[in-house]
């Protein structure tokens, strides 16, 4: 089901960082095949992420984000929790905003996450 973007209700308990990184993701028990993508926010309970394909509400991801200051990816299981499809004007396919919610992720690169978004909203102030 794709939904628009104005009916997903705003149910957030983290602060988020509206950033740009790399993902690569995949379906979990899909042939682990790997694909790519990028943030478009994140919080400590989860992210959002642009990709190629439509993903149903409900699939499990393995994540590995790639945080600027993190000499290495956060890796996490995510569930899917919506999907909105736009069209950009520079490209002809259309593409998918995933908002995942973390289901699965270390206690430190939760902290991680954390420290990452609120040190990052401080200096925006």
């Amino acid at each position: 089901m794709i939904m628009d973007k104005d009916s997903i209700k705003e149910r957030r308990k983290s602060a988020r960082l509206i950033t740009s990184g790399d993902v690569e993701y995949s379906v979990i028990g899909k042939l682990d095949i790997k694909e790519l993508a990028n943030t478009k926010n994140i919080s400590a309970g989860g992210v959002c992420i642009t990709v190629n394909e439509r993903i149903e509400k409900g699939t499990i991801l393995f994540l590995k984000i790639n945080l600027p200051e993190k000499d290495t990816p956060i890796e996490a299981k995510g569930k899917v929790m919506w999907c909105a499809e736009f069209i950009s004007s520079a490209l002809i396919e259309p593409r998918y905003d995933l908002g995942i919610e973390f289901v699965e992720i270390k206690e430190v690169d939760r902290q991680a996450i954390f420290q990452y978004v609120f040190d990052h909203l401080r200096k925006e102030r």
